[in-house]
């Protein structure tokens, strides 16, 4: 896929999903929509290869979607 859209709290763990989705499609832009708002998860995410990371309620979700698809990732 183009883009993924996972969360911190999957089944298994959101690194966990964001490291099977880079290991199978380097391609891929990872996203993490979450309401979990740590360093800490965000520093772990980032390691395991997510290119974004937006809290729910708290980021402009919509408009940081539309601009990391158009661009790539973070900017």
């Amino acid at each position: 896929p183009d883009v993924a859209l996972v969360d911190v709290m999957m089944p298994g763990g959101g690194a966990h999903a964001v490291r099977g989705i880079r290991r199978v499609s380097d391609r891929t832009l990872v996203i993490v929509l979450t309401a979990i708002d740590t360093s800490a998860a965000r520093a772990v995410l980032r390691e395991a290869g997510a290119h974004l990371y937006l809290v729910k309620g708290v980021d402009d979700v919509i408009g940081e979607l539309l601009e990391a698809m158009r661009t790539g990732g973070f900017g």
